[in-house]
């Protein structure tokens, strides 16, 4: 397994001075996220930009890009403009070679039928380009459950899933057994949580990133796993990073 930071970690800084906090915490890759955040990058640059991208992060700093996360809510765009977005997305990771690209579910209220179809589209313009779209299970979202993803990766044919075990503890009353989904697991994303809280600081929450990382193990899983601790006013972010990259090395 090859450790990887988002680049979410680090949207309050210029791209340039995010991937210089990402080498000097000694991470060799970086998962670049997309959406109307500010900060992040955003799926209408040109191609030029693109470019300009990828030279800050893999020649000026030497980090490599291991993969997009596609973080638009589905309906927060017209369908037409999120398939452009993504087809321009894939083009891209195609050239950069990026191999996953993590995308969202629609949130409660979506007819499931049109759910299921919107996902086999994205799965097949993935295809297409020779990039696997990954699906994010997420509390409040229609992959909030284990049977629920399932469902929809049966239903698109070449689906995979993103892990966050951070999703099955927060905004639960128990935590929910995400077992079933290891074997779908094409990439992952790391912060710890609790119930009531969506990050807390490294060891205070109740993801078990031992027992996952040895299940993972037990499967040959070989991919990335990204840190992805976002900056809060009360905790010290640099050291949450630092904490969770060695966390995460003791067990790889």
């Amino acid at each position: 397994m090859i450790l990887s930071a988002t680049s979410r970690c680090f949207r309050k800084l210029p791209l340039d001075a995010g991937m210089q906090r990402c080498v000097e915490l000694e991470f060799s890759s970086v998962e670049l996220a997309f959406s109307d955040e500010k900060g992040d990058l955003h799926p209408q640059m040109s191609p030029r930009e693109f470019e300009a991208v990828s030279q800050i992060c893999t020649y000026k700093h030497r980090t490599n890009i291991c993969a997009f996360d596609f973080a638009f809510e589905p309906a927060s765009l017209d369908e037409e403009t999120y398939l452009q977005y993504f087809t321009k997305l894939c083009k891209m990771a195609k050239v950069m070679q990026v191999v996953v690209i993590t995308v969202r579910s629609a949130s409660h209220g979506m007819p499931y039928n049109e759910e299921v179809a919107r996902l086999q589209k994205v799965t097949k313009i993935a295809l297409e380009e020779g990039v696997v779209a990954s699906l994010l299970p997420e509390v409040g979202k229609m992959s909030q459950n284990v049977p629920a993803v399932l469902d929809f990766c049966k239903n698109a044919p070449g689906l995979r899933v993103t892990l966050d075990p951070s999703q099955f503890l927060y905004g639960r009353e128990k935590e929910e057994d995400y077992s079933p989904l290891l074997p779908l697991v094409m990439h992952v994303q790391m912060r710890d949580a609790k119930s009531d809280a969506r990050q807390v600081p490294v060891g205070q929450g109740g993801v078990e990133f031992g027992k996952l990382i040895s299940e993972l193990q037990r499967l040959g899983y070989k991919k990335m796993i990204s840190v992805d601790i976002l900056e809060q006013s009360d905790i010290d972010h640099i050291a949450e990073m630092r904490k969770m990259k060695l966390l995460l090395e003791s067990m790889v």
